[in-house]
C-alpha cells in the first residue's frame, strides 16, 4: 500500500525511501559492487577468519555479497529503518556511529573496512579519524574502500551531490588519494564507476560527454602492507583500469577533435586544389569564348563592309528598277499559278509575249545585251531568275511567234557566268525545237 508523504517525513524511513528512489533497486546497486570481488577474494587465501565491516551499511547489498563468498560481514548504520531492513535479511547489524565504532574495534581485527557513500556525509576531520582507524583495524594485506560521489562530474558537482540534504561537501579523489597515502596504506587504487559505455568509444564522443560522461561516483581501494609473496596476489586486481578521469576524457575528445580538424584541413586543401583547377577551367573558356566573340565580331563588320559595297555600287542602283521588276513578276507568278487553268493560259500568253518583246529589244541593242550579260553574271538573283523564267518555257511561246534569230546572244559567252552559260544553253535548244 502506497504510503502519504507526511506519513514518510514522521518516521525513521525517510532515508530508507530516499536511497530506494535515487540510488537505484537493490539489484542494481549490488550489481555494481561487483567490481570489489576481484580485490577482497584474495584474502581468502591469506586469512581463514575473514572479517568485514561495513561502516553505514544501508541496505546491505554489500554485506549481502561478502557473506555469499565466506566472509563474516557485520554493519553499523544510524538509521533505524536500514538496521530493520539488514536485520530482516538475516544479516549482522548494529545500530551505532559508524566512528564510534571503528574506535572500539581491536587493532588488525578485520580484513576489510568499508564505507559506500558515507564520508561526504562527515566532516574532513572525521574522515581523516576514519581513515586511521581503519588502518589500525585491518590486518596486513587488509583492505580499505571508500566509495563516494565523483567531483569531477560536472552534473553530480553542481546537481545530483545536493540531491541528499545530509551531504556536507563533495571530497576530489586526488584528496582523498592523498589522505589514505598520508595513513600509511602501501597501494592505493582509484577507481572511477558508473560512468556511460558510449565513452569508453572515442568514435562516439561528443562535446556532452566531456561535461556530463565522467564517472559519477569513484572509490578509493587501499590495502595496508604486508609481504611481497601476499601483494603479489592483488596485482590483477589493481593492475586493472577502471572508469576514466576527466583529464584523460578531456584529452580524449581533444584528440578527437584534433584529427576531426586535421581532416577538415585536408579537405580544405583538397576543394582549394579543385577550386583553381575549376578557376583555370573558366578562365580558359572564358578566354576562348573572347577570342570566339572577337573573331564573329570581325566577321560581322567586314560583312557588313561588304554589304555596304554592295549597297552603294553602281550595279546595284542600276539593277534596282530589273529587281523590282522580277519581284513584280514573281509575285505575278504566283498569282498566276492560283488562277483557274483557261484564265491562267489567257494571263500568260499576253505575259510570253511581253516578254518576248522585251527580250527581242535587249538583244537587239548591243550595249543593252552586254549589260544583261554583265548584271547576270554579277547578280545570282537575277541569274537564278532568268533560268527559271527561261526553264519554265515563258519564253519559248513568245519565241515561237516571232524572229529566231533575235534571241541568239553573242558568240562570245565567256564573260556570262555559269547560270547565264547554261539559261542560253537552255533558249537555243528551245529555239530548235521551235524550229522543228
Amino acid at each position: 500500500m502506497e504510503r502519504e508523504p507526511a506519513e514518510i517525513l514522521d518516521n525513521d524511513g525517510f532515508y530508507l525511501e530516499f536511497e530506494n528512489r535515487f540510488r537505484g533497486s537493490q539489484e542494481l546497486v549490488r550489481s555494481r559492487l561487483y567490481v570489489y570481488l576481484p580485490f577482497v577474494l584474495p584474502l581468502k587465501s591469506i586469512y581463514g577468519e575473514l572479517r568485514a565491516v561495513d561502516l553505514g551499511c544501508g541496505r546491505g547489498e554489500w554485506l549481502e555479497l561478502l557473506k555469499e563468498n565466506g566472509f563474516q560481514a557485520e554493519g553499523v548504520d544510524l538509521d533505524d529503518a536500514m538496521v530493520n531492513t539488514c536485520r530482516s535479511k538475516g544479516l549482522s547489524v548494529e545500530k551505532a556511529d559508524a566512528i564510534e565504532h571503528l574506535e572500539r574495534l581491536d587493532d588488525e581485527s578485520a580484513v576489510i573496512v568499508s564505507g559506500f557513500h558515507i564520508i561526504e556525509h562527515i566532516p574532513f576531520e572525521s574522515v581523516k579519524k576514519l581513515v586511521k582507524d581503519a588502518y589500525r583495524v585491518l590486518k596486513p594485506g587488509g583492505l580499505l574502500i571508500l566509495e563516494t560521489p565523483n567531483p569531477e562530474s560536472l552534473i553530480v558537482s553542481t546537481t545530483e551531490f545536493y540531491l541528499d540534504p545530509t551531504h556536507k561537501r563533495p571530497i576530489p579523489p586526488n584528496l582523498l588519494h592523498f589522505l589514505v597515502e598520508c595513513s600509511g596504506f602501501a597501494r592505493i587504487k582509484i577507481l572511477r564507476l558508473n560512468e556511460p559505455s558510449q565513452i569508453q568509444n572515442p568514435d562516439e564522443m561528443s562535446l556532452a560527454d566531456v561535461f556530463f560522461g565522467v564517472s559519477p561516483d569513484y572509490a578509493v581501494v587501499a590495502q595496508k602492507g604486508t609481504s611481497k609473496e601476499q601483494m603479489s596476489l592483488f596485482d590483477r586486481a589493481f593492475d586493472k583500469k577502471h572508469g576514466l578521469a576527466r583529464d584523460e576524457l578531456v584529452m580524449r575528445y581533444a584528440e578527437k577533435e584534433k584529427q576531426l580538424i586535421a581532416y577538415e584541413r585536408e579537405r580544405w586543401r583538397w576543394l582549394e586544389s579543385e577550386w583553381r583547377v575549376m578557376n583555370s577551367k573558366i578562365d580558359r573558356l572564358a578566354d576562348e569564348m573572347y577570342q570566339t566573340l572577337e573573331s564573329e565580331r570581325a566577321r560581322a563588320q567586314m560583312l557588313e563592309r561588304e554589304l555596304r559595297s554592295v549597297y552603294s555600287s553602281k550595279c546595284w542602283q542600276i539593277t534596282a528598277p530589273l529587281r523590282v521588276g522580277f519581284d513584280l513578276l514573281l509575285g505575278l507568278k504566283a498569282t498566276i499559278i492560283d488562277m483557274p487553268t483557261k484564265l491562267r493560259r489567257k494571263v500568260v500568253y499576253v505575259i510570253m509575249m511581253v516578254l518576248g518583246g522585251f527580250a527581242n529589244f535587249v538583244l537587239s541593242h548591243s550595249i543593252l545585251r552586254r549589260m544583261a550579260a554583265y548584271m547576270l553574271k554579277r547578280s545570282r538573283r537575277l541569274d537564278a531568275f532568268s533560268k527559271s523564267v527561261l526553264s519554265s518555257g515563258l519564253v519559248e511561246r513568245s519565241v515561237g511567234s516571232g524572229d529566231h534569230s533575235c534571241l541568239h546572244l553573242p558568240p562570245d559567252i565567256s564573260e556570262l557566268s555559269h547560270h547565264a552559260r547554261h539559261i542560253y544553253r537552255d533558249l537555243k535548244e528551245a529555239t530548235e525545237r521551235s524550229r522543228r
